[in-house]
């Protein structure tokens, strides 16, 4: 859809199926993995490999294509028609500028209304070139058939200038437009020719669809419903064409986030980073004895040492954090459980006022799921959150992030279907594991979205 929108429409769609082809061509290899292939994605963009377009259309494809003089060099089709060769050339550019001929060394200067001597011949000069190109493009243009050729133009009630059909007349007998000329000869050439009058076109002309009742004139809106129209464009503009959970956690103040530590906002921050980025990597089945050791090691390669005393404040912080992350059921509950992916992306059709019909049913829906894992025959997201929270305040810090583990848990359940369950909320701090389930309603309605894409 994107790429339908964009200025090259079409052939940008095609593109896109070329892209999707070589994909597939090259998820057959082996030893290629889809890493390894978003890498020589990433070469190509920087290199430009010599990779032609796609074609706009098959060879064999039995339709009519419409494609400018310029698009078709080089193609040939069994039945050509140039049309609108009435149509004058872009007259002589006389606006303010400087132009230089280095053949003959003449310089124009041009300050409407008035031009230097030197102007006149270079004019001239690229009127003779402008020509030679209008003779150049009807000629590419003419030899693109190869069985028929149909030329059409009309003629102009104020005749000059120049264009293609005033090139065909300079050499043909006759006068285009005579409705008694049946043969125009051009060299040895006989074309047939054929003027198409207003009666002609009258009755080639496609019979209306008749009115409900005799003499009824356009319906006209009222105000009313004009404001209606209004009010529903500006809502149109307003809706969000993309969306990620983030979005959807309305952020409390700092005052009710509270219970924060003594390190810094930035410390703090770059520990739930950190925090995500291990638990990306992370082994849960890995020996206790070797916990330190791991963890000491990855926080060296991921925290730059000109932190100084920050990077040991940080350190010393993310020690104590998973000190009591591993002795929690939490943990254990992910040790237990088959990991089906972490930092999965996702984009998804997404539904938008659904109780507003005059907003658009869909946006698009993106982001990325710390961990997918199963459990029991039950498929569940995982969020990590390293809040600040106490047994007495995680329900309702739980509560602020319940729409967006809603949409987690909706994203994944029109990918996976109902076995995904909800979405859980693990707060590593407390080691505690908040659950928010999808409703059998959501899931109903999800099932439904499934249906309307397949059907589409």
């Amino acid at each position: 859809e994107l790429a339908a929108a964009s200025s090259h429409g079409e052939q940008a769609v095609v593109n896109v199926w070329k892209l999707r082809d070589l994909m597939s061509e090259q998820a057959a290899m082996p030893y290629l993995s889809f890493s390894a292939w978003v890498e020589r994605l990433v070469e190509a963009l920087m290199t430009h490999p010599p990779e032609s377009e796609a074609p706009l259309a098959e060879e064999t494809l039995d339709a009519v294509r419409v494609l400018t003089i310029h698009k078709a060099k080089g193609l040939e089709f069994p039945v050509v028609m140039l049309p609108g060769l009435h149509q004058k050339a872009t007259g002589l550019d006389r606006g303010a500028h400087i132009s230089y001929d280095w053949i003959s060394g003449l310089y124009g200067c041009t300050l409407p209304p008035v031009w230097n001597a030197g102007q006149v011949p270079l004019w001239e000069k690229q009127r003779i070139r402008e020509a030679a190109e209008q003779r150049r493009v009807l000629y590419v243009g003419m030899t693109r058939a190869r069985e028929r050729l149909i030329l059409s133009g009309g003629i102009l009630a104020k005749r000059g200038g120049e264009s293609l059909l005033s090139l065909i007349q300079e050499t043909a007998e006759g006068e285009f437009g005579d409705s008694e000329l049946k043969v125009a000869r051009v060299g040895g050439v006989s074309i047939p020719h054929t003027v198409v009058t207003p009666a002609v076109l009258q009755y080639l002309k496609p019979p209306q669809a008749h009115s409900g009742t005799e003499g009824s004139s356009a319906v006209v809106l009222s105000t009313a419903q004009w404001d209606a129209r209004e009010m529903r464009w500006q809502q149109t503009n307003q809706a969000e064409a993309y969306l990620n959970p983030s979005m959807l956690h309305q952020a409390r103040s700092v005052q009710e986030r509270g219970e924060r530590g003594q390190i810094s906002r930035g410390t703090s921050q770059r520990l739930g980073t950190l925090m995500h980025q291990v638990l990306q990597r992370w082994d849960f089945q890995i020996e206790p004895g070797m916990v330190r050791s791991a963890l000491v090691a990855f926080c060296e390669r991921q925290l730059p040492g000109e932190l100084g005393e920050e990077r040991d404040e940080v350190l010393e912080e993310l020690e104590a954090l998973f000190d009591q992350w591993l002795a929690s059921p939490a943990y254990v509950e992910l040790q237990q459980s088959n990991i089906l992916g972490r930092e999965v992306p996702f984009a998804v059709p997404w539904p938008v006022g659904q109780h507003e019909p005059s907003l658009p049913r869909t946006c698009v829906m993106e982001g990325v799921m710390d961990v997918v894992y199963e459990i029991n025959g039950d498929v569940w997201v995982g969020d990590y959150k390293t809040d600040h929270v106490s047994s007495r305040t995680v329900a309702q810090r739980a509560e602020t992030y319940r729409e967006q583990a809603l949409a987690y848990a909706r994203a994944a359940s029109q990918c996976l279907g109902p076995v995904v369950k909800g979405c859980k909320l693990f707060f590593i701090r407390l080691g505690k594991v908040v659950t928010v389930a999808v409703g059998v309603d959501e899931v109903m309605y999800q099932n439904d979205q499934l249906m309307t894409r397949r059907e589409r």
